[in-house]
């Protein structure tokens, strides 16, 4: 399992590429994200944002946890 500092860098990365690349889809599923990077705010373009779980038995990711984010 990957930890919660790293899920963040991978999910701050990502957002990074989809700035860029602006494919209006972005995954950010199975990171075990506790809060969501505060740059995804500025993908104005995103039209999909996955979140949710991709492979239930893979044991080096886990399940996103956000429950609420002001």
């Amino acid at each position: 399992m990957i930890s919660v500092t790293d899920a963040m860098s991978i999910a701050v990365e990502r957002v990074a590429q989809e700035s860029e690349q602006r494919t209006r889809s972005l995954d950010l599923s199975d990171l075990g994200l506790e809060s969501l990077p505060e740059t995804l705010f500025g993908l104005l373009h995103l039209r999909r944002l996955e979140l949710g779980t991709s492979d239930p038995r893979d044991e080096h990711s886990g399940p996103n946890r956000i429950d609420a984010q002001a």
